[in-house]
């Protein structure tokens, strides 16, 4: 693709990934309150005369504000599955954290330029954000983010066990997060 889109040039390529995902992704999250499941199987790259989109497929895993689409002016779906929607604001961080940076960024960039990869998407995720300067949901995502010690990630094997899930705290084997990893965006 980078020889047919940009010259051969891979981490031009990327870049203009990075840009697309994390401008649409971090204004979503911003702006309405939603939080995607913008990975690699939902997602489909998109050339044409501008620059590259993307199209995004099964959304049955995103995660949804009622009270932020409300203040944006947009009525909140009457989804069959009312997991879909939460007002904290840290559950739809952690779904931007394990979905759209681990999955989306990090994993292509790390498969296509592992050297520079957390450089790259830090670049990309603070291009993306500057634009809502101190909006608290910009500050909150820079938080859990770019200035984060600690990544959640998602803690499937314990919310997938047997163990009740009282004593788990697990409501859903999909969305269940820990803090799991060192952060890959700091000191890039």
């Amino acid at each position: 693709m980078a020889d047919r889109h940009h010259g051969g040039d891979a981490e031009a390529l990327l870049r203009d990934y990075l840009s697309a995902l994390l401008a649409w992704n971090v204004t979503l999250f911003v702006r309405y309150g939603v939080a995607l499941e913008a990975h690699q199987q939902n997602l489909a790259l998109v050339f044409g005369d501008g620059p590259m989109r993307l199209l995004v497929k099964d959304n049955d895993g995103l995660l949804a504000s009622p009270r932020r689409l409300h203040a944006a002016g947009i009525e909140t779906p009457g989804f069959g599955d009312e997991r879909m929607l939460t007002d904290d604001p840290y559950a739809l961080a952690d779904v931007f954290v394990t979905i759209t940076l681990h999955l989306a960024a990090m994993a292509v960039a790390h498969g296509a330029l592992p050297g520079s990869a957390a450089t790259l998407v830090g670049r990309a995720l603070t291009a993306a954000l500057e634009p809502y300067g101190d909006d608290p949901m910009a500050r909150l995502l820079r938080a859990r983010t770019l200035e984060a010690a600690r990544l959640t990630g998602k803690s499937m094997v314990v919310a997938g066990t047997l163990v009740a899930k009282d004593r788990t705290g697990a409501r859903d084997v999909n969305k269940f997060y820990g803090t799991t990893g060192p952060n890959y965006l700091r000191g890039a």
